[in-house]
């Protein structure tokens, strides 16, 4: 038979030494491998109010020496005996020794008694203090906070706790958290209480001096509780007081505007406008995904996942440095860079730190242009509001999401970045704040208003656009009060919005069901993840065209994208086709079709120069007939129209402007749906080009 006696202390006790408070609970464990327990011994200065548990067996009411008999035990096998005493009110050693015994004759007495040591120490809390400065170093003549964090490290809650800052003598005192008082250079913090574990904070604010030098701020901490540990309750932090220094950074590209493929300069320039010398300075400039880097210049330049970070050491006051970043241009459309500067210095200046260059940026007139299908109509454009910050327009000429839907150019207004339209959709809601504040109402924010001014000639009566609403509000925010919207009027713009409402008496892009194209529009134009494939954004609607009624002269073009309820997530509208058109009398009805248009080959290949035919399908998926005004084809260059050609939709020849085609005035009407979508179809013959290649041809109506 193996007997294993041992004994520890519980609480605030821990084995070789232990120790623990005067009047805290002290439970030694003690477990055996024994048929019978005979004793353990508690010392005298421990006996008051102890108690006591066994796995087994009995124990007898506490006295000098507790007994507690277990009964029989089998061989290997275990019991567990755990006595809880209070600690004494006198600090010192004490010793608690156990025993056991059994019937049978052990063949091993030496490990039958254990005895552990256990300290008694005083209650107490071990306070500590830590100071921090901010900024470090300080500018001259501005303004430095202190934070000092106070921590009570146990093993006892702290009651009557004081922190004490002695301001240095070359700082004046500004202000101080709640709770904190100041009287002659001298900040108290009255914390009270402080729990074991816990840390509490507090601030100074203090003005630095007017010439530079070393200020030395010690801070001290003390409670009502024995403190065993007082090295750590005071706190010194010394911080470098220096002139400032006003660092600058300026960008600028060349060429702009620049073609695909091309190569773009930035030249960035860094500089200290003073009165201080500016140490440890860094510059770092964002590159655009549309871009691709290529060299960065000083030496001590690094470029690192469309990042650049150059290191340029000490700009001393007057000087500048200046940095030349090369980059080649790899996808169309509109490109940002940024650039920042920071230094181991307080900046008189923070205003000019950063800046943005554009490049390719579109003018509201590019814009115009690049929707406009009818020839010389656009006699002017201009934004009549646009966030302050981003990329929320962009003009593009690779295809996305059905555009462009003239085989041309199409436009992309945002309430964010135009620029991420085409990046892959993450399955998640994103976005960019560009600052807008609200414009016509109490919730929208980041609002575009793109106004074309159009010269409409005698003949033309009615109006059209074709566009896609997108967000990355779908699908979580549909039918709440963050309803994103795209508004189209002409003439007047008088929308506005109020909670999650929005009023546009003036709009002429509702759907069906007179709704304004909004994250919570329903029926045939509302948004779903499919129609938002290849997209950044999470829903779409399908390809939308709409009308209204014009007559000749001058008018102004409404184009109306914005948050509504935040900054956060953000919406778009893809814009094309503005064109004119002949309806019959009361044909032209103000309002959004949803339509698509397919374009099929007779034939995949053609002998060079041969003739092809290509046949266009209209299709409605709404209740309700479609009527259009024109149907219109790109034809890719060197292809020619084959007169008296046409049939289905018309028999008539298109007029033709260049490679552009345009059958009408119609009207031509495109059937309700019943089961599947209604159709409408245009079939005609072309010349195809001399040259041998492969050619894509888009249209729509």
């Amino acid at each position: 038979m193996r007997v294993a006696v041992w004994s520890t202390g519980r609480s605030r006790c821990s084995l070789g030494p232990a120790s623990f408070s005067p009047e805290s609970p002290w439970r030694p464990r003690i477990s055996h491998s024994s048929r019978l327990i005979r004793a353990t011994r508690c010392p005298p200065e421990a006996r008051s109010r102890t108690r006591w548990t066994s796995s087994q067996g009995t124990c007898l009411p506490p006295a000098a020496t507790i007994t507690c008999n277990l009964g029989s035990m089998a061989e290997f096998g275990e019991a567990t005996v755990q006595i809880g005493v209070t600690a004494p009110s006198v600090t010192g050693q004490i010793t608690n020794t156990a025993s056991v015994s059994a019937s049978e004759s052990d063949p091993n007495p030496s490990d039958n008694t254990a005895s552990e040591d256990t300290t008694v120490v005083a209650p107490g809390a071990d306070l500590s203090i830590y100071k921090t400065a901010d900024p470090d170093p300080a500018p001259t003549s501005s303004q430095l906070t202190y934070t000092l964090s106070i921590s009570n490290l146990g093993p006892d809650d702290a009651t009557g706790v004081v922190a004490t800052d002695t301001l240095p003598p070359e700082v004046t005192f500004v202000s101080a958290s709640t709770g904190c008082s100041h009287s002659s250079g001298v900040v108290t913090c009255a914390l009270g209480g402080v729990a074991r574990d816990d840390t509490t904070q507090k601030t100074i604010t203090v003005a630095t001096p007017s010439t530079p030098g070393m200020v030395s701020n010690t801070a001290t901490v003390a409670g009502n509780q024995t403190d065993p540990d007082t090295t750590n309750n005071e706190s010194t932090i010394e911080t470098l007081v220096r002139d400032p220094a006003d660092l600058g950074v300026t960008v600028t590209d060349s060429p702009d505007p620049i073609t695909t493929g091309s190569t773009l300069t930035y030249t960035t320039v860094v500089t200290n406008a003073g009165p201080g010398n500016a140490p440890l300075v860094s510059m770092t400039q964002t590159l655009h995904r549309r871009t691709t880097f290529v060299s960065a210049t000083p030496g001590t330049c690094s470029e690192d996942s469309g990042t650049v970070t150059c290191d340029l050491g000490t700009i001393n006051s007057g000087n500048s440095v200046t940095i030349t970043i090369t980059v080649t241009k790899s996808s169309p459309g509109v490109i940002s860079s940024t650039a920042a500067v920071t230094g181991d210095v307080g900046d008189a200046n923070p205003a000019n730190d950063s800046e943005t260059e554009f490049t390719n940026k579109p003018t509201a007139l590019d814009l115009a242009n690049a929707i406009t299908q009818t020839p010389g109509i656009v006699a002017g454009a201009s934004f009549v509001a646009q966030p302050p910050e981003g990329l929320p327009h962009d003009v593009q000429t690779t295809s996305l999401g059905g555009f462009p839907t003239d085989a041309s150019t199409y436009a992309i207004l945002t309430s964010g970045d135009a620029t991420l339209a085409d990046t892959p959709n993450s399955s998640g809601s994103s976005g960019a704040n560009d600052g807008g504040p609200n414009v016509r109402g109490n919730t929208d924010y980041d609002v575009t208003i793109l106004k074309v001014d159009l010269n409409v000639p005698l003949g033309p009566n009615c109006l059209s656009i074709d566009f896609r609403f997108l967000s990355d509000e779908y699908p979580e925010f549909v039918h709440t009060s963050f309803n994103d919207a795209f508004i189209a009027e002409l003439d007047t713009s008088d929308w506005t919005t109020s909670g999650s409402e929005i009023t546009a008496p003036h709009n002429f892009a509702f759907d069906p069901a007179h709704n304004e194209i909004s994250i919570n529009a329903a029926g045939a134009a509302s948004m779903s993840a499919g129609e938002a494939a290849g997209t950044t954004y999470d829903g779409a609607t399908p390809l939308l065209s709409a009308s209204t009624p014009i007559t000749s002269g001058a008018h102004s073009l409404y184009l109306s994208i914005f948050d509504q309820g935040d900054q956060i997530y953000d919406s778009a509208i893809f814009l094309d086709k503005v064109r004119l058109g002949t309806a019959a009398g009361g044909t032209c009805q103000t309002g959004a079709t949803v339509l698509s248009a397919s374009k099929t080959a007779d034939s995949p290949m053609t002998q060079a120069g041969g003739q092809n035919g290509y046949t266009i399908t209209i299709s409605n998926p709404s209740q309700q007939p479609a009527t259009l005004t024109t149907i219109s084809d790109e034809l890719p260059t060197g292809f020619t129209y084959v007169p008296g050609s046409s049939s289905g939709a018309t028999t008539a020849d298109p007029s033709i402007v260049g490679q552009s085609l345009s059958w009408g005035p119609g009207p031509f009407v495109v059937p309700p749906a019943s089961g599947s979508p209604g159709t409408l179809t245009l079939h005609f013959n072309v010349t195809v080009s001399g040259t041998p290649g492969t050619y894509l041809n888009n249209a729509g109506a």
